[in-house]
This record gives structure tokens, C-alpha cells and sequence, in this order.
């Protein structure tokens, strides 16, 4: 059994990796011949792989291969999460047989095969191997999880700004997504060594790349960047905020705010020394041929997640829409803070819940 899992994980990194030397309409083609059985592959199904557990239901939270962005995914878990609650099946999150792209390694990362557990804790208290040997185990659909219709599943500002279905969001993380040892202390290191405060803090997330690529996104949903740093200059000359940290995936964008933000303290980026130069950084970037995306793999990710926990760590935050922006407002909103959404002509005040 051992020995077939790790074929599959070969064959699923070989396969990802051919993609990025066949041209887009040869790997279209042939995908296309596999994709009515894999779309079976990936519809929900009930199985019972041993006498373990006939108390109990488990849902299996699995992605269809290659799977998305980091916190694409992980609201496809949440999304799964709230499904299982619903129907009181135990959650188990599945990405070590069935590979996303942008993360999965043949190596074990932290001692894990599990993607997930690369960073976080399994979401129960059942890890694979007993759920794989249980009476009554639910595979979850690959691509839409009760046909895409819960409430999680929409992609759109709408999410955001509805503080009843944001903390519901926020009550789902602080319930079953824990942070690993590992990357619990790797964040701890890295607040003591930037002397972290999150007084007079303004955390600003913007999605850089799509002011210089092609990349589908909803247009009533981006501002312009000479809007969005008009934004967030009017945010540090009305509220006391005396330093910044700017999380942008894109160095071109991080070096045209630092600069026009430059009579405030900018706390030191953890992607992009103090010295770079857009020239430097340029030839270090590999896109995917999966939406134009930058290649991550764990250690980029690491410092993405712990981006993202600082930013909602701040007492001010402000960004653009993405997925990494609505788990900030989301895991933030316990706490309160001011936050603001900067879509394409307006400022939207984000309040939580009461």
C-alpha cells in the first residue's frame, strides 16, 4: 500500500511538472481525453475501508488535483468544514493523496506527507491512517462541495462585507485550524525579531500582480494603485499609525509603495531584502501555466501564512480582495480593528459582527 501511495505522488509530481514544458493546447488535449473519469473520480462517495469507528461518519476534505492557491485551499477546507458540521460528520483534511500542485512535495516537510499538516494541525482528532481504516468514510466532492451552493463557497466581495457570514468565518478558524508546532514557534521567532507591536500598526495587502499581468480577477473588484496608496496615505494622516508592514506577492508593486510611503516606518519585509532591485527580483520569478501564478512551495508559503498572521495581528489593516485578505478581515474581526476593503471606486469600513 506504501509503495502505490508513493508511486502516485511520483506520477502527480511528474505530471505537474511536464505541464510546465508542454505547450498549453498539447496539455489541454490531452487532459481533455482524462476528464469525464476524473470527474467521477472526484464526485462525492460513501466507501468503508475497515471496522474502525462504526460510530461514526468521516468526511474527507479533498481537492481535485492541482488544487489552487494557498488560501484558495484553504477556504475549500473551511468550506468542507462547515459542511461536515451541518451534517455532523467528523472533518479530516486530505492533501496527501490527492497533490496540490503549488505545495505538495515528495519529500515529508515538518515529518508530514500530509500538505496540510505541512503548517497546521489536523482539523479532528483522527489523522488518515484511521480514517482510511474506518466503517463509514464520505469522500468529498474534488471541485464543489455540496454543488458549490454553501455560503463559504462564494468568491466575491459579498463574503467580506457581511459581518454575520465573516464571523462565522472567523468562529470556524479559531475552532479548527491550529497552527503546527512548527510554524507556531517559526511565527513567534519572527514577531520577537522584528520587535512586533501591533500598536500604530497598519498592515496593507494588495495584489501586485495583476497591475503587470493578465490574470482573471473580478474587475469591479481592483482599484488602481495610485488609488488604493491615495487610500492608505488618507488611513496614516487620519488615524495613529506611526509604522507600516506591505504584503504584496509582487516586488514591483512593494517598491513603488515604499517609496511613496517613505516619511513612516516600514517594518521589514520577510520576502524582499532591504537591497533588492526590481532588475534582482525579475530573474528570480517562474510563473505556472496555472493562471500565471508564482511558483510557491513550502518555504514561500511559510512566510506567505506568517505574512497574513501578522496582518491580522495589526490594529489597522486595509487591502484588496483576494482569498489571503478575507482570512485576515475574518481572523481579525474577533479583536474589533479598524479594517478597510479598497475595491475599484470606494473605501468600504469592514465591521465585524456583534
Amino acid at each position: 500500500m506504501w509503495k502505490l501511495k508513493r508511486l502516485i505522488h511520483i506520477l502527480n509530481f511528474l505530471k505537474y511538472q511536464i505541464r510546465e514544458f508542454l505547450p498549453s493546447t498539447v496539455y489541454e488535449f490531452l487532459s481533455s481525453i482524462l476528464i469525464k473519469s476524473r470527474e467521477n473520480i472526484y464526485k462525492e462517495k460513501f466507501k468503508s475501508f475497515g471496522a474502525l469507528n462504526p460510530e461514526l461518519t468521516f468526511y474527507v476534505i479533498r481537492r481535485r488535483p492541482p488544487g489552487w492557491g494557498f488560501f484558495s485551499n484553504l477556504f475549500y477546507v473551511l468550506q468542507g468544514i462547515s459542511y461536515a458540521e451541518k451534517n455532523n460528520y467528523v472533518p479530516v483534511v486530505d492533501m496527501e493523496n490527492y497533490w496540490m500542485s503549488e505545495l505538495s512535495s515528495l519529500k515529508e516537510i515538518n515529518g508530514q506527507k500530509n500538505a496540510w499538516c505541512y503548517f497546521f494541525n489536523q482539523v479532528s482528532n483522527y489523522e488518515l491512517r484511521e480514517v482510511y481504516n474506518s466503517k463509514n468514510v464520505i469522500l468529498s466532492d474534488g471541485s464543489r462541495i455540496h454543488g458549490g451552493t454553501e455560503w463559504i463557497s462564494n468568491r466575491n466581495t459579498n463574503l467580506i462585507t457581511t459581518p454575520k457570514l465573516l464571523r462565522k468565518v472567523g468562529n470556524l478558524v479559531s475552532k479548527y485550524i491550529t497552527l503546527n508546532e512548527i510554524t507556531s514557534k517559526y511565527v513567534t521567532g519572527l514577531k520577537s525579531s522584528l520587535g512586533w507591536s501591533e500598536a500604530e500598526t497598519l498592515g496593507i495587502f494588495i495584489r501586485g500582480s495583476v497591475y503587470f499581468t493578465e490574470l482573471e480577477f473580478l474587475n469591479s473588484a481592483m482599484p488602481s494603485l495610485d488609488y488604493f496608496i491615495f487610500q492608505v496615505k488618507n488611513k496614516i494622516k487620519t488615524t495613529p499609525i506611526s509604522r507600516v508592514y506591505i504584503c504584496t506577492e509582487d516586488f514591483r508593486v512593494y517598491d513603488i509603495l515604499r517609496r511613496e510611503l517613505d516619511n513612516i516606518n516600514i517594518i521589514p519585509n520577510l520576502r524582499f531584502g532591504s537591497e533588492l532591485t526590481v532588475e534582482e527580483w525579475e530573474k528570480t520569478q517562474e510563473l505556472t501555466k496555472i493562471g500565471g501564478l508564482k511558483k510557491m512551495g513550502y518555504e514561500r508559503t511559510k512566510i506567505y501564512l506568517a505574512e497574513c498572521l501578522l496582518l491580522s495581528d495589526c490594529a489597522y489593516f486595509i487591502g484588496t480582495f483576494s482569498n489571503a485578505t478575507s482570512f485576515i478581515f475574518a481572523t481579525a474581526s474577533s479583536r474589533n480593528i479598524a479594517s478597510w476593503l479598497v475595491v475599484s471606486d470606494r473605501v468600504i469600513e469592514i465591521k465585524p459582527s456583534t
